[in-house]
């Protein structure tokens, strides 16, 4: 399994660069409207502005806190930006099962601090599961980004 979380803000209208500008920060990956295909419809449908997690290995929590740690600083522009109406805001998480690049799932026992041994229940994988603390939540609430979590097996 593989796994990852970005931060995006995407648009028809506003560049990439644009979005760059205004924040005071560089993207790590960036899409171009139309820069795949013009008509009948421009795919990607939109600009986008990435900031994405750099250690991938991380269970999605601590990648979500990561990006959202480079990014707070910023909240209140990105509020005004996707308020304004032309800037959509999201937290991606994508997960990835059967990556012949991904993480293997880890059957060894665990051995608890009293002591205990808990045998690996196959289908249980390590990486499963992710939360977002309450400030967390409040963050993206005040930027009014979106959660979108998708998972492709």
């Amino acid at each position: 399994m593989s796994q990852e979380v970005y931060f995006k803000l995407a648009s028809e209208s506003v560049t990439a660069g644009a979005i760059s500008v205004a924040l005071g920060i560089e993207a790590d990956r960036i899409t171009v409207r139309g820069s795949r295909q013009e008509s009948p419809r421009p795919i990607p449908v939109s600009h986008s502005w990435i900031v994405h997690s750099r250690d991938t290995s991380q269970p999605l929590d601590a990648q979500a806190s990561s990006v959202l740690d480079r990014i707070a600083h910023v909240a209140d522009t990105v509020r005004t930006m996707v308020l304004r109406g032309d800037v959509s805001a999201s937290l991606v998480f994508i997960r990835y099962f059967n990556d012949s690049d991904g993480e293997d799932e880890n059957l060894e026992p665990v051995v608890a601090p009293d002591g205990a041994i808990f045998e690996a229940i196959a289908g249980q994988h390590q990486l499963l599961g992710w939360h977002l603390k309450a400030d967390q939540l409040a963050l993206l609430a005040h930027m009014r980004a979106t959660i979108n979590a998708d998972e492709y097996g």
